[in-house]
């Protein structure tokens, strides 16, 4: 059965053991299996389903929405999707929970492809004589009671899924330990990829953090300057060769030389573009490199857009992240994103949600298991207090999720709001 995890009434405070997180109000992680369970009457299931690789260009447009549509879920996985008039009358949903979705929008949960969750700030790291943060007398449990607050939010504002990477500069143990608390995290209640924030191209790392599985893509800061080197592409390539997905982020001054790099060591995404000449957007446009785009980040920096427009018209396959952090840019609302990247990016409201679901699911190499409603993967589902999924690109602020579903367990639920002493829904 569907269980609603989030409950204003049945909080109840109780004690942990050292191995666990103390449990926070606003949310309740469950682990155990789903059953059987029917979303129905969703006035539009967005589904996003398609082919294979990365949605780009005019492709982005297509979301294979189905009116009246539901989804029947069998222990977290989606199993069939179609009109509610034919799953309500297949046998296999004899007994299935059922969740009206009527008058809302279904649609996958979102995959914010570049995040952090972990600032050093915030947690009262102190600074040595040397200027390095010290995390030596932070317990992991301390850095993952912040994340946790973080992703709960998340999961509220309709997001299932995150990339989420950790600055090298912190040092080698430091890391380490921000990446095991976000292994830790993993699934509670948001799906976590972790990603190494390569700073000083120390390969020593690289394989600690490889043997330990602790991340699964490296990112690397291009300036104007140093991504030009060969050690930073010498770098990259013995992280290709460990079994890590290449990122590579730009500046205001290297967005041209991060995507000549991108391009040069056939990195996975390429972010922070800032203004590229028409000859770069062509080729990125042109090739297998995803470009994720950051509208909230330029928003937050006063900083130019990412050329949005130009990529999708061009051919390209965009993505689009919140690229949060807890100190420098801390929102973390996709639904805002969208809104920003149709206003400031030159993007449809498809587009956009094309490139915050499925796009996202393959910037991160999560697009076996999320990113679109279809069957064999995660039910990572959000049902949205909107007719129209277009109204997601005008609602600019507001939080539309009236539930979120995360492995076939409902993790957010609207809640109740009090009224002149009494609660009222």
């Amino acid at each position: 059965m569907l269980l609603q995890c989030l409950s204003v009434k049945n909080v109840q405070s109780r004690s942990e053991t050292k191995s666990q997180l103390k449990a926070h109000n606003s949310a309740r992680v469950e682990t155990k299996p789903a059953g059987l369970t029917l979303v129905r009457g969703a006035s539009q299931l967005v589904t996003l389903r398609g082919p294979p690789g990365p949605r780009r260009g005019l492709d982005l447009r297509e979301l294979h929405v189905i009116r009246d549509g539901a989804v029947l879920i069998r222990n977290g996985i989606i199993e069939e999707v179609g009109p509610t008039r034919r799953l309500e009358n297949m046998s296999s949903v004899r007994g299935a929970h059922e969740v009206d979705a009527s008058g809302r929008v279904v649609m996958p949960a979102f995959v914010d492809s570049q995040t952090s969750i972990v600032s050093l700030d915030r947690v009262n790291s102190e600074i040595s004589d040397n200027g390095i943060q010290n995390l030596e007398g932070v317990s992991i449990r301390r850095l993952n009671s912040q994340a946790e607050r973080i992703t709960h939010s998340m999961a509220r504002h309709g997001t299932g899924s995150i990339q989420s990477y950790v600055e090298e500069s912190v040092g080698d143990a430091a890391a380490i330990k921000i990446l095991r608390g976000q292994k830790f995290l993993d699934g509670r209640p948001v799906q976590i990829v972790s990603a190494l924030f390569a700073t000083s191209l120390d390969k020593d790392i690289l394989t600690q953090v490889h043997e330990r599985k602790l991340a699964s893509i490296v990112e690397l800061l291009c300036d104007a300057a140093g991504c030009a080197k060969e050690p930073a592409r010498v770098y990259l390539s013995g992280a290709r060769a460990l079994g890590y997905l290449i990122k590579v982020q730009g500046d205001p001054l290297g967005s041209d030389h991060a995507v000549s790099l991108a391009l040069e060591v056939k990195a996975h995404a390429v972010s922070h573009l800032y203004s590229l000449s028409a000859s770069r957007i062509l080729e990125l446009a042109k090739s297998s490199v995803i470009a994720t785009l950051l509208p909230g980040v330029h928003f937050q920096n006063g900083n130019p857009y990412d050329p949005g427009r130009a990529l999708v018209d061009a051919g390209g396959a965009i993505a689009l992240a919140s690229g949060s952090h807890p100190e420098s840019n801390p929102s973390l609302n996709m639904q805002r994103i969208i809104g920003l990247a149709t206003r400031h990016l030159g993007l449809t409201a498809e587009e956009a949600i094309s490139a915050a679901t499925i796009n996202g699911a393959h910037a991160t190499g999560l697009n076996g298991n999320c990113g679109s409603i279809e069957p064999g993967k995660n039910a990572d589902l959000i049902i949205l207090n909107v007719t129209d999924y277009r109204e997601l690109s005008t609602r600019l602020g507001t939080n539309n999720v009236y539930m979120t579903i995360l492995r076939g367990l409902e993790t957010y639920r609207e809640g109740a709001i009090r009224v002149s002493g009494a609660v009222k829904n």
